[in-house]
């Protein structure tokens, strides 16, 4: 929209959600979720065993880049937990990581909005559905 710097789900409207997410669909985005189970007390415990299994997940693809959406007080949580884990899985010169705000990095409105919708559930999941190729449960 005009002004408008990103997309992001929960700022947007219910038609535009709508909408964002048929072109989402259209234009044949696809995302892998990641989902940790009830195993876990804490979001940073979470996150942590998310972003460990993602990492795991891409450790032996090819000049990879991971973008993550910056966020206050986790941004040095996950690069202190991503150094260790290309280190131990071998993939500290083939995996690459940063964190961007959304507005720096357009394509962060891909999984904020598949996201979103998955976790609301009903019709917002059946419109996130054709673009999840995998679900790990973590």
């Amino acid at each position: 929209m005009p002004g408008q710097r990103r997309i992001h789900a929960f700022k947007e409207s219910p038609a535009r959600r709508r909408l964002i997410l048929d072109r989402f669909t259209e234009l044949g985005f696809t995302a892998t979720l990641y989902e940790a189970s009830g195993v876990y007390k804490t979001d940073w415990q979470r996150r942590a065993a998310c972003l460990e299994r993602l990492v795991t997940d891409v450790a032996e693809v090819r000049d990879a880049r991971l973008c993550l959406e910056t966020a206050d007080g986790v941004d040095q949580r996950d690069r202190q937990q991503l150094i260790g884990l290309t280190r131990e899985l071998g993939c500290r010169d083939t995996l690459t990581y940063e964190h961007q705000h959304a507005a720096q990095e357009p394509l962060l409105a891909v999984p904020d909005m598949i996201g979103w919708a998955w976790t609301r559930g009903g019709d917002w999941k059946r419109r996130a559905d054709p673009m999840v190729t995998h679900l790990v449960i973590v």
